[in-house]
């Protein structure tokens, strides 16, 4: 997106919603919103595949095919055209150079505060992007971001981000090195190269052919920070950016630029002094591999014969990860949270004459927790990026039909495969809207003969938010409070923190709100 484009950060698109031509309207100027919404319908037809290269091995659209949808407009409900964006989430840089910003679903959550849920929604989203192992670098330099610059698009602030972090790398001071030189000079400089000097200057005395050292900033490093810096410069979106960009720039004014990128890249050398340039050197990266849209160079899409540049995340895993990153440090001491465990498979095949047996559908769960010094698995967690219930308050009786059957069925088989004696809980993990804001009493799995005595040593489903400002699963205190809804008295229960919950087998039974007499 050019400067000159309207900004569209007050208005971004969500994941899940339906695009027509006047929803593009609110956020682009009539003719660029033409031209979007025409994209977005011919690339629903292609099959919305033109995805980032980090990502290829998923096969699934990101946005849908055009639909005819029944809408209000003016007062009369008519059918128009329209497409339905699905779970990507990120920044698309249309043919036409507008800037396409999509957010997680939880900014459209009924109740929430349309002003202030984009900014929300792009700070919980980059906190949660920063769990990535390939996004590791955007961590440090958003710090400053979070909570001032959150107003911008989120391909600005990822500019931003880039900026700042070459900000304090020249801060702390650009790196240089010696650069041996060769040159015929007018002065004696170094070593003279007698057999060069006879070849060159045998009749001109007053040059001399030298080899010397010079204390430049010539590196790769800093050539590659530099081409990165240009790019910038031509689609940085806002005047703060701009600004920033040119007086980095000057910095960078005796360097030059890279003429052989993937070669430069090769020369990086990541020594222990040069640590306080991974965080620029990964936005680098980024930039000159063309995998940020907002600077890279447009390549056509067969498929589509647009072309267009993409930088979406799937949120299905960066949920899951996310998740899987904040309950690491809150693990008891002793137990230990391991991702995509797998050591139990659904059913065996019978073997053939001469084969042995063939286990098959592995079992992979999200995350299990471990028993210390055991590889016993004393709860298994399933993240799911979707909204469970319409309200936390729905009678425990009436909420089996907002449950997907399906994840049933899977929590049943984990808890059966890996839990001891197929008891405890097994946890399904949703992100924390307005209308699901703590966890309740769990389901009961039935016991063979379909009775529920002694339920709590039945397996237990668990149905728990996690809070995407906290990164904290949101348990209620033993009277089933949300905490926002706990009194402040000193003496007030206090939720269940994680390790509590994995180790606190009396407190999670009276959470069930079972008769801790009757277990006398």
């Amino acid at each position: 997106m050019t400067r000159d484009t309207p900004d569209p950060s007050g208005n971004p698109f969500y994941e899940y919603e339906i695009v027509t031509l006047d929803r593009c309207r609110a956020t682009y100027d009539d003719d660029q919103a033409t031209m979007v919404f025409e994209w977005l319908k011919h690339e629903g037809r292609a099959g919305g595949r033109a995805l980032p290269r980090q990502h290829d091995t998923r096969s699934d659209p990101w946005v849908g095919t055009p639909f005819q949808h029944r809408m209000m407009v003016d007062g009369r409900w008519q059918v128009v055209d329209a497409v339905r964006f699905s779970s990507w989430v990120g920044v698309v840089r249309t043919p036409c150079g507008a800037q396409i910003e999509i957010l997680p679903k939880t900014g459209n959550d009924r109740g929430a505060d349309r002003k202030a849920a984009p900014a929300n929604t792009r700070r919980q989203f980059i906190q949660m992007l920063a769990c990535l192992p390939e996004m590791q670098h955007i961590r440090h330099p958003l710090r400053a971001l979070v909570d001032t610059q959150m107003d911008m698009p989120l391909g600005d602030i990822f500019l931003s981000a880039f900026l700042h972090s070459v900000a304090g790398l020249l801060g702390r001071g650009m790196r240089r090195d010696y650069v041996r030189h060769e040159d015929n000079l007018p002065t004696l400089r170094g070593r003279l190269c007698m057999a060069a000097q006879m070849r060159h200057n045998l009749i001109r005395r007053d040059r001399f052919y030298t080899r010397h050292d010079e204390f430049s900033a010539n590196r790769a490093e800093n050539r590659l920070i530099h081409t990165a810096l240009l790019r910038v410069l031509e689609m940085a979106g806002t005047d703060a950016n701009h600004s920033l960009t040119r007086r980095l720039l000057v910095a960078f004014d005796g360097v030059p630029l890279s003429t052989d990128i993937a070669r430069d890249m090769e020369l990086v050398r990541h020594e222990r002094d040069m640590h306080y340039y991974h965080e620029a050197l990964s936005w680098t990266v980024f930039i000159l591999n063309d995998l940020f849209p907002l600077t890279a160079r447009t390549r056509k899409n067969t498929d589509t014969q647009h072309e267009a540049a993409f930088m979406l995340f799937p949120m299905e895993c960066v949920f899951e990860k996310a998740v899987a990153v904040a309950l690491a440090t809150q693990m008891p001491q002793g137990y230990r949270l391991e991702e995509q465990f797998t050591s139990r498979h659904l059913v065996t095949c019978l073997p053939k004459a001469g084969q042995e047996p063939e286990q098959r559908f592995s079992l992979r769960p999200d995350m299990v927790v471990l028993q210390p010094d055991s590889r016993t698995v004393c709860m298994v967690l399933d993240t799911k990026w979707k909204r469970p219930v319409p309200d936390a308050s729905v009678p425990l009786a009436f909420r089996d039909s907002w449950i997907n059957q399906s994840d049933m069925y899977q929590m049943k088989a984990y808890g059966d495969n890996y839990l001891n004696e197929g008891n405890g809980p097994v946890v399904l993990v949703y992100p924390r809207t307005n209308n699901f804001i703590t966890a309740s009493q769990p389901f009961i799995f039935n016991s063979a003969d379909g009775t529920v005595a002694d339920m709590e040593d039945r397996l237990q489903l668990w149905l728990v938010p996690f809070c995407l400002d906290r990164h904290i699963l949101v348990l209620p205190d033993a009277d089933g409070k949300a905490e926002k809804d706990m009194p402040p008295a000193e003496n007030a229960p206090r939720p269940l923190d994680f390790g509590q919950f994995i180790t606190d087998t009396p407190a999670r039974r009276y959470q069930l709100g079972l008769d801790m007499g009757r277990a006398d």
